[in-house]
């Protein structure tokens, strides 16, 4: 309980600091006035429907919708601009694919993103996890949808096939082919945001008209850090039919040694990663008690742990500043036993009872720490309880805080 409530406070902690920064950007009202702020930049996965900005750092968060914004801007990379366009919806999943080729359009006001300005302009509109490009001859053209759609076709024999409109490669090639690319490039096109971005690109450098391409700052990283790892251990084990056997070791500390593997993703300002790596933990335990029905009065019990762990994790990140930051972390944690054994001796040392070796699968974890220059780190990892012992009328159940100060290399 005591674990859990201070996790709880953790968590609290670090969930204030963790606010999204306000950034230098600019707003178009629909009157067509230009206001200089401060916006909160979402980095939106989903074209957002309104935006949360401040005149100055220090006055009170506005509100800015559809109905009052006409443009807004972040930096040199975030573009969106307020426009009625047609807009369609389309499932990528089989099960909620419908018979129709041709989507069905409707008018809507939405935000789009400018991905490329030049002759031809692209624009991104997401919701609901897909994504739908929209396209643009100069910047008084009509924007336009580059069209993708699945659906399903019932065939001769009854069955039902997943067919793709593909027009988006129709409407390139008839409205932006410029002479010196080739038929294949558009041919070969797929309805994604980096090929059609190189795309527009290629196209506007062929018609020798200068461009602009808005992309996200953000990129994948990779991180290696080795680190030293503090373990808080306690363990005890009962036998339900041999009561003599039974042992509480108590709280053992001990060092580990490990490296991590981080991949941070490329969204979401870099505050996602993928966790793995492999670390290496060894000590040894003994703890005699007296026994009168054992030769020699007292009993000792013998352990030997010797444990790799590869963990399988994400971590979130929380910005202080550019140099602090705050993350958590959860992992499934994967056990392979390096000769970990558990013995049982008398006085005289003879072996008394079985000679039983350890054995451990799998446990959750939760972790929280602080990284300072992307170089310096240090987080306390909680376990879950788990078992070394599997064997009949045993149980063993071991439970592990580590605290782990690490130092990236890369």
């Amino acid at each position: 309980m005591k674990k859990l409530l201070f996790l709880a406070f953790l968590a609290l902690t670090m969930m204030s600091f963790s606010q999204v920064q306000y950034q230098k950007g600019y707003l178009i009202d629909t009157k067509g006035n230009k206001i200089n702020c401060w916006i909160k930049n979402m980095d939106w996965r989903n074209s957002p429907e309104y935006i949360e900005y401040k005149l100055n750092q220090n006055s009170k968060p506005e509100k800015g919708t559809l109905q009052t914004i006409k443009e807004f801007g972040i930096g040199r990379n975030v573009k969106y601009l307020n426009r009625n366009v047609k807009v369609y919806k389309t499932d990528l999943r089989i099960n909620f694919l419908d018979y129709q080729r041709e989507p069905l359009f409707k008018d809507k006001n939405i935000f789009l993103k400018l991905l490329v300005s030049g002759k031809a302009n692209l624009y991104r509109y997401s919701q609901n996890g897909s994504d739908y490009f929209y396209y643009q001859m100069g910047d008084e053209g009509t924007i336009k949808p580059l069209v993708y759609k699945k659906y399903l076709l019932k065939i001769s024999n009854g069955e039902e096939v997943v067919k793709e409109n593909k027009d988006y490669r129709k409407e390139i090639f008839k409205h932006l082919r410029c002479r010196h690319i080739d038929a294949d490039v558009i041919q070969n096109l797929t309805y994604k945001m980096t090929p059609l971005v190189n795309y527009f690109v290629q196209y506007n450098k062929c018609e020798n008209t200068p461009y602009t391409v808005y992309k996200n700052e953000d990129k994948s990283k990779i991180y290696l850090t080795a680190f030293v790892q503090y373990n808080l251990t306690s363990l005890d084990i009962w036998n339900s039919m041999s009561p003599q056997l039974n042992t509480k070791f108590g709280q053992i500390n001990h060092f580990g040694l490990g490296a991590e593997f981080e991949y941070n993703l490329a969204f979401n300002h870099n505050k996602w990663s993928i966790i793995s790596g492999l670390s290496y933990t060894t000590f040894k335990k003994q703890v005699t008690h007296p026994i009168s029905s054992v030769s020699g009065g007292e009993l000792t019990t013998n352990l030997t742990y010797r444990m790799f762990e590869m963990p399988l994790g994400v971590r979130y990140y929380m910005y202080l500043n550019k140099n602090s930051k705050f993350f958590l972390g959860t992992a499934y944690n994967i056990y392979f036993d390096q000769g970990s054994d558990l013995k049982f001796t008398r006085k005289d040392g003879s072996v008394y009872g079985p000679d039983l070796n350890l054995k451990s699968t799998w446990v959750f974890s939760i972790d929280a720490g602080y990284k300072f220059k992307n170089k310096y780190s240090i987080n306390v990892k909680f376990y879950q309880t788990r078992s070394i012992l599997y064997y009949t009328y045993w149980r063993s159940p071991l439970h592990n805080i580590a605290i782990n100060l690490g130092y990236t290399f890369l």
